[in-house]
């Protein structure tokens, strides 16, 4: 009894200490929310005004400026927008057809052609060409595309039969940057003879030619290939425990640098869109949370410690980074576009009017995250003396004018708060 209570106590206290090391985790979010699932894979839509997270059982999809929850459907299939955000296609919930969405209403208005066979699983098994005017998708033992503006199915393929294989499937399918081609992740199971027979796993990632699907390259055999949005590079796990990411040309497959990250740990790769930065994410060890690493330098930029990522993904636009643990989504401001150190964010700042001012005055700053911004002046030791501004400005370089005659002369501090980050420069009153 003795021993089940200190055991009880020891639980309850580790508890209690991992509450509060998840609050303190927390901070750096600009949004988070709990749903009632667990989400594996998340994703922006193209204009990032809509988040979608994956479930077991259905897709959730929230406004992603506020976290706000906006629907839930049914189903597990992966959703690609289309349109300019004005729809969506999903595979639909007997896994049977692609269906097309309306955003707006969240209504289903169409689907492509079909003939009843089993499309896809959940790991990003189809994909959308990036002119919108094709389809890859995974069927059983192959892959099948559509044209999206006649809705018909062109061409389908069957791998050739492989009697020694246990199973054969394909994960992660992809276009590349010109559509020509794409790239899917073969996995190939082999049952195991000796003991203690396990099943042996091994992955290679194919690149198909669109048009005839036949095979016509092999960029790896790891686990968790990724290629750069300009495809000029594409990263793997080299499964190392001290050089686990390798990078490498895509089109010489020359190996241009390795990464300090223990590959055994690592569960999530994504390159930023200006291809400048590489975002790892990883579930236990040093390497725990999600690590943003300079290709140029090969260094560890950023961390955000929150919890052991499975899936997270970037913005279109670069400025967030969404992610889950369990049934939390976290939207983080996306740290590799710009220095974060207080005295580089005051050098985003000028005074385009005279400082000291008489009057009229007006300023430029840079605003990082769309939420509320407030700008107030106050003394030298921070206390309010007049709010000026209680609202939103669009992300990017923004103006602002007020007038100061109405306070009195002397040195004051113009204070910008945007999210968690406050920009601050001297102002001298003198009419």
């Amino acid at each position: 009894m003795k021993k089940c209570f200190i055991f009880a106590l020891t639980a309850t206290l580790w508890l209690c200490a991992s509450l509060v090391f998840a609050d303190n985790y927390f901070a750096d979010t600009v949004w988070t929310k709990k749903l009632g699932m667990n989400i594996y894979s998340v994703k922006f839509s193209k204009n990032d005004s809509l988040i979608v997270g994956q479930g077991s059982q259905s897709d959730v999809f929230l406004d992603a400026k506020t976290g706000k929850e906006l629907k839930y459907i049914i189903g597990i299939g992966n959703v690609h927008f289309i349109h300019n955000d004005l729809n969506f296609l999903r595979i639909s919930q007997d896994l049977k057809k692609i269906e097309i969405w309306d955003t707006k209403t969240f209504l289903l208005v169409d689907s492509l052609e079909n003939d009843g066979i089993m499309l896809g699983g959940i790991n990003y098994t189809f994909d959308v060409s990036s002119d919108e005017r094709f389809i890859v998708c995974v069927i059983p033992y192959g892959f099948r595309t559509w044209d999206i503006t006649t809705k018909k199915i062109i061409k389908t393929y069957l791998f050739p039969s492989q009697p020694t294989l246990k199973s054969l499937d394909m994960e992660y399918i992809r276009f590349t940057c010109d559509n020509s081609k794409f790239i899917g992740q073969l996995k190939r199971v082999y049952p195991d003879t000796k003991p203690p027979f396990s099943d042996l796993t091994y992955r290679w990632d194919v690149m198909y030619d669109f048009n005839t699907l036949d095979s016509i390259d092999v960029l790896g055999s790891y686990y968790n290939v990724q290629l750069s949005h300009n495809c000029k590079y594409f990263v793997d796990n080299f499964a190392d425990s001290f050089n686990g990411v390798e990078v490498r040309d895509f089109n010489t497959k020359q190996l241009l640098s390795t990464l300090p990250i223990n590959g055994y740990t690592l569960t999530g790769m994504e390159f930023s869109p200006d291809d400048k930065y590489l975002v790892t994410s990883a579930g236990m060890g040093s390497d725990y949370g999600l690590k943003i690493f300079d290709l140029e330098t090969k260094k560890n930029v950023y961390t955000n410690k929150d919890g052991g990522f499975s899936n997270f993904t970037i913005s279109h636009n670069g400025n967030f980074i969404i992610t889950s643990i369990e049934n939390v989504l976290l939207l983080y401001p996306s740290k590799f576009l710009h220095s974060w150190s207080k005295d580089s964010i005051n050098q985003n700042i000028h005074v385009v009017s005279p400082n000291p001012t008489n009057g009229e005055i007006t300023i430029s700053f840079n605003t990082y995250f769309l939420i509320p911004t407030l700008i107030n002046i106050t003394d030298l030791n921070g206390a309010l003396v007049q709010n000026i501004f209680n609202g939103l400005f669009p992300i990017g370089q923004n103006t602002f004018q007020f007038n100061a005659s109405d306070i009195t002369n002397g040195a004051y501090l113009i204070s910008i708060q945007n999210g968690k980050e406050t920009q601050s420069f001297k102002l001298i009153i003198n009419k």
